[in-house]
């Protein structure tokens, strides 16, 4: 039996595995008739000699400057999402948020209800998911409901 999805999130970030990953959520929403939401997370880092090695540690650099900076970039990210989604049919919501991206994004899913959330992934080297991260395995880890990641 097939699993029947009511309410999709889908995290995105503009770059190109999240535009891959927009193309199956939209794809999926159709499929099933479901919801579509989007989210983008501003993520701030600490600069490498803050930490030493450069952990990303999703603290703000400089908050004033920095946070209207990254807000403004992520909104104009997350409009063009829209419009592409739009321009294939489907109306999602949209919502921006600052810090953790895996924390935001698991956090989200859960404050909807979304019984799906679909993550790009880039192939990264073992030292940037030591030192950055993937958000993707952290949502996969995390998450309460289905993850789907696009590779």
């Amino acid at each position: 039996m097939i699993k029947m999805y009511k309410h999709i999130l889908l995290a995105t970030g503009g770059a190109e595995h999240s535009r891959i990953a927009e193309t199956r959520a939209v794809a999926l929403a159709k499929l099933f008739s479901a919801r579509l939401s989007l989210i983008s997370v501003a993520r701030f880092s600490l600069p490498a000699s803050t930490v030493g090695v450069g952990l990303d540690m999703g603290m703000p650099v400089s908050y004033e400057t920095n946070l209207e900076e990254l807000k403004k970039s992520q909104e104009d990210t997350m409009q063009q999402a829209v419009s592409r989604c739009e321009a294939l049919g489907i109306h999602p919501e949209a919502y921006l948020a600052v810090g953790n991206a895996g924390e935001c994004i698991v956090e989200k899913a859960r404050d909807l209800g979304c019984d799906l959330t679909i993550v790009g992934s880039r192939k990264m080297s073992l030292l940037d998911t030591v030192v950055r991260g993937s958000v993707s395995d952290y949502v996969m880890r995390h998450s309460e409901m289905d993850v789907l990641i696009v590779h």
